[in-house]
């Protein structure tokens, strides 16, 4: 048996050789782990370096060798798991060295997308069982890790693709839950009844979405373009969008996956508005339009269309903040429109003309009726009623808004005025937000800057 010098620089040629003789083929990024450990182990304070560990941590990197770079990212993971296990069989247990190494592989998995994500989309799309769900795991943590815009638009695109191509989605997102009351209904909303549960030590919503066991092509068309959407809310990060904790498929058997969200005890902005009316002043109303406005315009600039902006998908968080949640179930909702007619007209007094089709036109929800959506909304709020309160039949509504006919200006008087004064700045918004013409409306960073300004 040499001895462990003589060992670790006999280790660290064959090593060295291996690295280069896989340069025509991968970047040598592909060995990061290994090389990095066993430098780390030849510099650590420990006496004694056990020759076997580094022979058996040596025939891991061989085996991540003989991978491209697409299949060694999907099998990254597993590889970092069996690399934590040799650790531990080994008694190496300096927690900070070892999270630095995992930093430092972080960084090179990352340089690693950033080569393939489109020179290896062919190869990627044609992924399949555990190459493609390791694959999916992987990105979407390297999505959750970055904040490079032109890196992530191309990345959350070729994550949605991926998972279409499999009907598959990153096991990531899954949630082991510590409770759910499945027979304490809290709430619900416009697509959707909502449940309390916990999740480490944090109560969490349960949004069970209505559709209950539909005919298996329809159920697998739902639950794609649902996931699809899922997927887009978990990679968004800002202060006034509701964070998106995950998935639970286990709760409530027959009906998709839940979305799993914190839970808001100040319930929706209408409800908040309604209940604290004499507390709250026009200005504290307007600043949250204006939180409501800002989330807007940032899933806009993610390319996200709400489809269904009113008071009750926005929910007001324990600092008494807007938190903008439901965005695209609308979109999800028309892939399957026999099975959830009820839903899909639930939101039509906030429905831009362009939308408000007959039954057998197709339409598209987009930015402008998002923008439409919020003139409705500060009308909502500054009312506590729907848009057009005083008419009692939808189709009426309808009638109206293809007419150029909008809701009254609030005006404090009670009754069809409402219970505050719009203020003239405020109106003008309004009037610019609910133009007929969809291109005659304002984008949501100019409503927001209109906002400031009134």
């Amino acid at each position: 048996m040499p001895t462990n010098v003589a060992a670790n620089e006999e280790l660290l040629q064959r090593l060295t050789q291996l690295e280069l003789r896989q340069m025509p083929l991968i970047d040598k990024s592909t060995l990061k782990v290994g090389m990095v450990f066993t430098h780390a182990f030849l510099q650590s304070r420990q006496s004694l370096i056990q020759y076997s560990f580094l022979d058996r941590l040596q025939e891991q990197v061989e085996w991540m060798s003989k991978h491209n770079i697409v299949c060694s990212l999907a099998y990254s993971a597993k590889f970092r798991a069996d690399v934590r296990m040799l650790l531990q069989e080994f008694g190496y247990n300096d927690g900070i060295e070892i999270q630095k190494v995992f930093r430092e592989d972080d960084q090179a998995i990352s340089h690693l997308f950033r080569e393939i994500i489109h020179s290896g989309r062919e190869e990627i799309l044609h992924l399949r069982d555990e190459k493609a769900t390791g694959f999916m795991d992987a990105l979407h943590k390297c999505i959750m890790a970055s904040d490079d815009a032109p890196f992530l638009l191309p990345a959350r695109r070729l994550l949605k693709n991926l998972c279409a191509a499999t009907n598959n989605f990153p096991p990531a997102l899954f949630l082991e839950l510590n409770s759910v009351d499945i027979n304490q209904q809290i709430g619900q909303g416009g697509f959707a009844d909502i449940f309390l549960g916990r999740y480490n030590g944090q109560d969490i919503a349960l949004k069970r979405l209505r559709v209950y066991r539909p005919d298996p092509n329809e159920m697998s068309n739902f639950s794609k373009s649902l996931l699809q959407e899922v997927l887009t809310w978990v990679h968004l990060k800002h202060p006034y969008v509701l964070p998106f904790f995950g998935l639970d498929e286990q709760s409530f058997e027959g009906y998709p996956p839940c979305i799993v969200t914190p839970y808001m005890r100040n319930g929706t902005m209408i409800d908040f508005v309604k209940t604290h009316n004499g507390a709250l002043s026009n200005r504290r109303v307007d600043q949250l339009l204006f939180e409501t406005a800002q989330g807007l315009a940032y899933l806009h600039l993610q390319n996200i269309v709400h489809g269904d902006l009113r008071g009750g998908n926005i929910l007001i968080d324990d600092k008494e903040h807007a938190q903008i949640t439901d965005f695209g179930l609308a979109t999800v909702t028309d892939a399957t429109r026999g099975a959830t007619s009820t839903t899909q007209r639930g939101s039509l007094r906030w429905m831009a003309p362009e939308l408000l089709v007959d039954e057998l036109q197709e339409f598209k929800r987009t930015k402008a009726s998002d923008v439409y959506a919020f003139a409705c909304l500060c009308i909502e709020i500054y009312t506590g009623e729907p848009p057009f309160p005083n008419i009692q039949v939808d189709v009426a509504v309808i009638f109206q808004v293809r007419v150029q006919k909008r809701p009254l200006r609030p005006s404090g008087s009670g009754l069809l005025g409402g219970a505050r004064a719009m203020s003239d700045g405020l109106w003008a918004i309004v009037e610019a937000c609910w133009a007929h013409e969809p291109s005659d409306r304002p984008d949501m960073n100019k409503v927001s800057e209109l906002i400031i300004s009134s």
